[in-house]
């Protein structure tokens, strides 16, 4: 991964800014997947454009998953292999969106980023 990106992103997670959700990048009140802070990122420095909206949440791109996953562009631009990269937690090798979902926190989500990616 990118390490400028990596500590622009981790920071936002610990920054308390983001309120965290679950099952979308951002759903429509406003709370964001820790992909979905990536994604805010991206939009802030031009890699994509602002989010569309469907029926339950932002859309950050064309793709078909791009509401629930990282755009092909953010991945890329980020440095990642995956648009749902995967750390190693608890004794496995777990997907980020899964370990956000499971309401892990920010910060430790951060920690896992700045340790594994």
């Amino acid at each position: 991964m990118d390490q400028a990106i990596k500590t622009e992103w981790v920071a936002a997670l610990r920054s308390g800014e983001y309120q965290q959700g679950s099952g979308y990048l951002r759903d429509l009140d406003g709370k964001y997947c820790c992909l979905g802070v990536l994604c805010d990122i991206a939009v802030k420095r031009g890699v994509i454009p602002d989010p569309s909206t469907n029926a339950y949440a932002f859309k950050y791109g064309g793709g078909p998953a791009d509401d629930v996953y990282l755009p092909v562009a953010v991945m890329e631009w980020a440095g990642l292999d995956a648009t749902n990269p995967t750390v190693p937690h608890e004794g496995e090798q777990e997907k980020l969106s899964a370990i956000n979902d499971n309401y892990h926190p920010f910060t430790e989500i951060a920690d896992l980023i700045d340790a594994h990616l």
